[in-house]
């Protein structure tokens, strides 16, 4: 029975992994793109705030409103 819920835990380790890095990697290509389009776009494309460059400050503010 240990056995048994030692490689699920191992088994559902490894699937956050997976997805971890999925979310990691949407989000660079987001960000990218987002980058890539304001480039072409200039100021006239509307903010995203969480794909904005910010300060340490609203970093700390955006953690505490998604806990």
């Amino acid at each position: 029975m240990k056995e048994d819920l030692e490689q699920e835990k191992r088994t559902m380790i490894r699937t956050w992994s997976k997805r971890e890095k999925e979310i990691e990697r949407v989000l660079h290509n987001t960000t990218g793109m987002y980058g890539d389009i304001q480039g072409f776009i200039g100021k006239s494309l509307p903010q995203i705030k969480l794909l904005e460059i910010e300060s340490e400050e609203e970093t700390d503010e955006i953690r505490e409103d998604t806990l």
